[in-house]
């Protein structure tokens, strides 16, 4: 690209910012509608873009792979020393005091702090002091810290690096081996059971509390919000590998006529039982339950049964495992299956109405290919949803898709037909 291409480039980009800028910052956050989601992201992306081109593709390359990977590291580090808590809320520190209190090398500790002022985590208060303060990135670090820790972990940092090896070996049939199993040797669900200094069940419904809270931000739950939970009436929904049985509560408040019971591992009982508070424990109970077992049969009417989050965990073969299972429940009148997943969208139509943005799509396939890393698993597609069903029982239908426009979450509301 020439110059003056270039300058051009630039100018014109520079103009989309402005009009993006000025329509974003005149709506609400509050509302968080789809129109202030769309605008939001292409804001994000149109900015990514003018970086590109302000700092060519070499630059860009560079700081991806070089700052980003120590960018990464910090963050690592701050999460495990819990440095945010060190640092008062809204008043400067000095780093000497910082290093003391984490007894670590003074020198080393001030290098990592400057790192991550110029990245723009924490901030020197007045500039070029030795004194650090809090900023409004810095301050999520706490509240995120199970979600970064798991993230940034070996169990998930380690099969990125095998990938190569693991698609290589995606045409040996039988021999095929996921990054997770390259990198550790074993089924990463072996390692969660036996190796708990690389991942542990408490680790992962951790950083799963850390997500939904991030995501919230403040805000209801958005699940909540995408399907009329509270038409459900004379009947149970069962919460499927719940885990700590949040949402479950967040739905029970919310619907007094709601009775809900979480089904997951016995490592999980006594931290669910222990957040359930006292005004709701006769409407939502913990039961243990292996999704992979028979559903138990002592429920009488219709059921419905609710997964999110789960099948993403899982390859297709063991979803239809988990999927017979619910089958004697749905064949009841009135029973449903509600399956709240991140769902890929159709590259053919990502100009339709309603459409996902692209910033909002690398999010779901960063999650696609993290879970195919891990687990051999995917996040999927309305098509391979209903591919799946159909391979557990032709009857197995999406009656509706709950969605609003712009979000990456929905809501398939599935039936058994009558044969």
């Amino acid at each position: 690209m020439s110059s003056g291409q270039g300058e051009a480039n630039i100018t014109n980009l520079g103009c989309d910012v402005a009009n993006l800028a000025a329509r974003f910052g005149s709506q609400s956050a509050e509302n968080n509608g789809s129109s202030y989601v769309k605008d939001r992201d292409n804001l994000i992306r149109t900015l990514k873009a003018m970086l590109v081109s302000v700092s060519g593709p070499s630059a860009t390359l560079l700081e991806m792979i070089f700052v980003a990977r120590v960018r990464l590291a910090i963050v690592r580090a701050f999460v495990q020393l819990d440095l945010a808590a060190k640092v008062p809320y809204d008043t400067p520190i000095s780093i000497t005091e910082i290093a003391a209190s984490l007894e670590v090398d003074r020198s080393l500790m001030e290098r990592l702090l400057r790192f991550s002022v110029c990245e723009g985590l924490f901030q020197e208060v007045p500039p070029g002091s030795d004194n650090i303060s809090h900023n409004e990135l810095s301050r999520s670090l706490r509240h995120l810290a199970p979600l970064l820790n798991l993230v940034l972990s070996p169990f998930n940092t380690l099969p990125d690096l095998k990938l190569v090896e693991a698609l290589k070996s995606s045409l040996c049939g039988e021999g095929a081996r996921t990054p997770a199993e390259v990198a550790f040797g074993q089924n990463p669900w072996e390692v969660i059971a036996h190796q708990p200094e690389l991942a542990s069940q408490a680790d992962l419904q951790s950083a799963m509390s850390s997500l939904s809270r991030a995501f919230k931000e403040g805000r209801e739950d958005e699940t909540l919000a995408l399907y009329p939970f509270g038409e459900l009436r004379n009947l149970v929904l069962i919460d499927l590998a719940g885990g700590g049985g949040q949402f479950a509560i967040d739905l029970a408040r919310r619907n007094p006529h709601i009775h809900v019971m979480v089904q997951d591992l016995a490592s999980n009982q006594i931290r669910a039982e222990n957040q359930i508070p006292d005004e709701l424990l006769q409407r939502v109970v913990f039961r243990v339950q292996d999704i992979f077992a028979p559903q138990p049969d002592d429920i009488n009417g219709p059921v419905v049964y609710f997964m999110r989050w789960v099948l993403h965990d899982w390859p297709d073969h063991q979803s239809q495992q988990i999927l017979q299972q619910l089958l004697p429940g749905l064949r009841r009148e009135g029973s449903r299956l509600l399956v709240a997943e991140y769902v890929l969208p159709d590259p053919r139509r990502r100009d339709s109405e309603g459409a996902i943005t692209l910033q909002a799509e690398s999010l779901i396939r960063a999650m696609d290919l993290t879970m195919y890393s891990l687990f051999n698993s995917k996040e999927r597609s309305i098509a391979d949803f209903e591919l799946l069903l159909h391979r557990v029982d032709q009857g197995l239908d999406i009656k509706q898709v709950w969605s609003v426009d712009g979000s990456c979450m929905k809501i398939l509301e599935v039936v058994l037909r009558a044969p």
